[in-house]
Order: structure tokens, then C-alpha cells, then sequence
């Protein structure tokens, strides 16, 4: 049996090669049709040679996200990779979502190839993610969900990265065959080290920084707790906001130290274990259950200071493995977190790593794409 797994961007990746492994398990021969365009730097990729079982399709360059070049890039990533599919002629079409063009090109493909399998997983939602409620009503926007959601039933089954999206999409998504499918990491874990001295709080930053993550609610955490005891904020990771973002917690009364971008997972590790939380706060218009670095937070054995409803708040609540963000209660979480020992941090270290274990782990997401996977009868 033939699979093709197609995918649009490169943030996916590690995703894809999860899901690679586990159907070559289940005998299917795998191929990917690839972008060659990166998001992650808006530069097209070096070496893209075709060669088997990796196809790169050459797509449009944009440089925004919000863009109508960056939406005509992937309109015609979707058309190339179903005109490549018409002629390879696989048994499961395996399309990560966004681009939600993807959605519309598979009816289309469905209509007259009804005996192949699709299977949509949908890692984020387009518009919906996206910090700017102030355009719901925007005819244009309007149109970009419709791409995904009125084409949602030509699938046989789809996958949601986490809980949320399928509340969101609980009306689009009736009557057909549903799974959570949470991400997963696949490096190797570092033993949980004890936590350091308490008389200073240390805090880390992972990942993008840019205009979902809620700067002034990070802010205003630093400066609450920083009345209480010295704050000092890791911050790994770069973007648009960086500089923003390092001056703001300086002028809350936080001590920066920026990391810079760390790959090496030895050295990531080692930022990790001089703090005693890492930070998740996002703006309340952004639309998401679970994100990346939350999982490499927990990987690390790291609890949370979390503002991410659904999937990652009930995770922290149900394991003891940090604390919920709420702006009404500021006050009372820096109270709580200034007043935690060494004894009480060690515990949710522990904590945080058990989550990942149980949740986000290969063992884990395996079983769960094989649940998924029965739906398929």
C-alpha cells in the first residue's frame, strides 16, 4: 500500500516523521510532497532535489504572514500537490492542514477517486489562531475558513492537534470520524536536576517571539512578583518582538538574560534547569489548546505559568505540574509563587515530566494514531 504525506511547512516537520515511521509499521510505503519554500525563515530551501521518497514542489515567496502573496503561495502549493497525487495514485493521502487550500483540492480529488483514503490533521486554525478578532466579520477571512470548513467531510477521518479544535469546530465536524492526535517529541530525556536556590525566581522564555505571544501580561506578572522577590527572565528564542519584549521586562523590574537561539539540546537543557518556570502566555484572542514550546517545557521537566485554556490547562491542573495565568488574580499567583520552596517546585518538575511521558511522548502518540486509525474500519 501506498501513502503520500503532504505538508506545507517545515514547523511540521518533526510531525511528519512521526507519522512516517508509524505507517511503515502498518506496511505502507511512504512518500512526501514537501514546500520548498521555509516559514520558519522565509527562505526557500537549500538541496531540493527530488529524490525519492521526497518530492519539493516550488512555491511562491512571501515575506508576511498576513499577505495575499503568502495565500496565493499556498493556493498553488495545494493544485501542484494534488496534480502530483493524480498521477502517484496512493491508497492514503495524509494532508497536515493548514494550508486550507489542501482541504479544497482534496474534494476535488475525492469526486473522483473515492476508494482512496484522506486524512486531514489539523494543526492550527486559519483564522481563527490569529490575534485579530477585530476582522471576524471580514468577507475575506470569511472565505479563508470556508476553504477548510466546507470541505472538511471529504476526509475519512481527521485529526485535531489538541481538544480545542474540535470544540471550535464542533458543528463542521458532526457526524464525522474525529481524534486528538497531541504533538510529540522524540529527543532523548535529560534526568530531572534539583531545583536551585528559591531566594531568586527564575523564569524562562522558549520560541518565537512575535504578536500572539501577550507581552504586557507577562509584564505585568514581573512586575507584580518582582515586589516580592528578584525576577530574572531566561529568554530563548528571537522574532519581530524581541527587542520589545526584553525592554519591557527590564522596565517591569525583571533582569534579562538573553539566550539567544540555543539548538543544541545539552546546552537548552542546561538554560532550562537554572529556572524554576517556564512562561506560556499567549493573547486571549488566539485561538489554541497546545503549543510547542509547553511540550518542551514539560520534555525539560518544567512546570508552566500558563494562560492556554482546554488541553494544556487541564494537563497543569490535573498534574500539579504549574500554575493557571488569569489577570484578575495576579496578585494572588505572584503570592503563591513567591512563597513556594525548593520542596514544592521539585515536586512539579517531577510532575511536568510525567506529563510528557504519559502524553507526548512516540510511546504515547502511537497509541493514539493507532485508536485514530481505527476509525477507519
Amino acid at each position: 500500500m501506498k501513502a503520500v504525506i503532504v505538508c506545507g511547512f517545515d514547523t511540521y516537520e518533526a510531525r511528519i516523521q512521526l507519522v512516517k515511521t508509524y505507517l511503515e509499521k502498518k506496511e505502507f510505503e511512504v512518500s512526501f510532497i514537501l514546500s520548498n519554500f521555509k516559514h520558519s525563515t522565509k527562505e526557500f530551501k537549500e538541496n531540493t532535489q527530488n529524490e525519492s521518497p521526497i518530492t519539493f514542489i516550488k512555491t511562491l515567496r512571501y515575506r508576511k504572514n498576513l499577505s495575499i502573496e503568502r495565500l496565493a503561495s499556498h493556493i498553488l502549493f495545494a493544485k501542484k500537490a494534488f496534480k502530483l497525487i493524480g498521477v502517484a495514485k496512493p491508497d492514503l493521502i495524509y494532508c497536515m492542514i493548514p494550508p486550507n487550500s489542501l482541504a479544497y483540492q482534496a474534494k476535488k480529488y475525492r469526486k473522483n477517486h473515492s476508494d482512496t483514503k484522506i486524512i486531514f490533521d489539523l494543526m492550527d486554525l486559519w483564522p481563527e489562531t490569529m490575534p485579530m478578532s477585530r476582522f471576524e466579520s471580514n468577507p475575506f477571512f470569511s472565505s479563508w475558513r470556508e476553504l477548510r470548513d466546507k470541505n472538511l467531510d471529504s476526509a475519512d477521518l481527521i485529526l485535531t492537534e489538541c481538544d480545542l479544535y474540535r470544540q471550535v469546530l464542533a458543528k463542521q465536524l458532526d457526524g464525522l470520524n474525529v481524534a486528538t492526535l497531541h504533538l510529540a517529541k522524540s529527543e532523548a530525556l535529560f534526568p530531572v536536576m534539583p531545583v536551585n536556590s528559591v531566594e531568586t525566581l527564575h523564569l524562562c522564555y522558549l520560541g518565537s517571539i512575535n504578536n500572539i505571544i501577550d507581552i504586557p501580561a507577562i509584564c505585568l506578572l514581573v512586575f507584580t512578583l518582582q515586589k516580592l522577590k528578584p525576577v530574572i527572565v531566561h529568554v530563548i528564542g528571537d522574532g519581530e518582538s524581541c527587542s520589545l519584549f526584553i525592554e519591557s521586562l527590564e522596565k517591569n523590574g525583571a533582569q534579562v538574560v538573553y539566550e539567544g537561539i540555543v539548538y543544541d539540546p545539552t546546552d537548552k537543557q542546561t538554560i532550562f534547569d537554572r529556572c524554576h518556570f517556564g512562561l506560556n502566555i499567549m493573547k486571549e484572542s488566539t485561538v489554541v489548546g497546545l503549543t510547542i514550546k509547553s511540550i518542551d517545557y514539560f520534555h525539560a521537566g518544567l512546570p508552566l505559568i500558563n494562560s492556554i485554556p482546554s488541553d494544556t490547562q487541564k494537563l497543569i491542573f490535573e498534574n500539579h505540574a504549574g500554575f493557571q495565568f488569569d489577570r484578575d488574580h495576579v496578585e494572588e499567583l505572584a503570592q503563591t509563587l513567591s512563597e513556594l520552596t525548593q520542596a514544592d517546585i521539585q515536586e512539579m518538575r517531577i510532575n511536568a515530566r510525567d506529563v510528557f511521558v504519559k502524553q507526548f511522548s512516540v510511546e504515547a502518540f502511537e497509541r493514539s494514531f493507532q485508536t485514530a486509525l481505527d476509525l477507519l474500519g
